[in-house]
């Protein structure tokens, strides 16, 4: 009986001194995320790229031992397709240890699509002192969608220089692109860029391509600074709101540009 009582007396005295002593194991387990505060991950990213585009992106990390008892963070991710994730990748795929909880990643949607990648971010929150640690999961989505190539060749058929001229592309009167452009006499420069959407309502569209000359001395062919050309997404078959797919159309502007000297041909008529 009292060899009983010994034994009750001892076990006592063990588990108060687990549960009194500070950061014990109980508290700072990793499998005891209830302990700390909640972990955040935020994947600051747009809902949608083009095929082989990559974008700037930002992971933050926020919560956990890190928060409560001072530490760092770190993470890392994997990209993958839902039908082929082919020229896929997050750089960097590791986040070091950072107090900040802050970095910012590089991604580069696949070549085909369209289709849906997911970006896995295994993240850890780490406590400085006393090594305690909390991991979790999140997961993301994006959209990869085909472009609209839209190119613009400039020739400068001049003798001069043709510096500092400002081109805009538009489609259907928004601002898609700008590019300040440097052509020497005789050479070529090409404007190009994807039209990229999730969404897009079928049918006709006006792609404008304009450019702005300081100097007054370029044009276009036609005479003025102004191209607009017509094209068509989609199908008659398909008038609605559709999300872009294999078969849209992919269309390529080609629209070549003369840069005219107008003083040289002013003086040329007074000769």
């Amino acid at each position: 009986m009292r060899l009983r009582f010994v034994r009750g007396l001892i076990l006592g005295v063990v588990l108060a001194a687990i549960l009194a002593t500070p950061g014990s194991l109980l508290s700072h387990s990793s499998s005891n995320a209830a302990a700390y505060s909640a972990i955040s991950i935020v994947f600051d990213h747009p809902e949608f790229g083009a095929t082989g585009q990559t974008i700037q992106c930002t992971v933050t990390m926020d919560g956990g031992p890190a928060a409560d008892l001072g530490g760092t963070y770190n993470w890392s991710a994997e990209i993958s397709g839902s039908t082929n994730s082919t020229g896929a990748s997050i750089i960097p795929s590791i986040g070091s240890p950072m107090a900040s909880g802050v970095w910012v990643v590089n991604v580069t949607m696949p070549g085909e699509g369209p289709q849906k990648v997911t970006v896995a971010i295994v993240g850890t929150s780490t406590a400085g002192t006393s090594g305690a640690k909390v991991t979790v999961t999140s997961e993301f989505e994006m959209q990869v969608v085909v472009p609209v190539l839209i190119e613009a060749t400039v020739t400068n058929t001049g003798q001069v220089d043709a510096n500092n001229v400002t081109a805009r592309i538009f489609a259907d009167g928004v601002l898609l692109y700008t590019r300040i452009l440097n052509v020497t006499a005789g050479s070529t420069a090409t404007l190009s860029y994807n039209w990229s959407f999730l969404k897009i309502k079928s049918g006709r569209h006006v792609i404008t391509v304009t450019v702005d000359d300081p100097n007054n001395v370029v044009e276009f062919s036609n005479g003025n600074n102004v191209f607009s050309q017509v094209v068509y997404i989609g199908t008659p078959g398909n008038p609605a709101g559709v999300a872009i797919t294999i078969g849209i159309i992919i269309a390529a502007v080609l629209v070549v540009l003369m840069w005219l000297q107008k003083p040289l041909r002013r003086q040329q008529k007074k000769l």
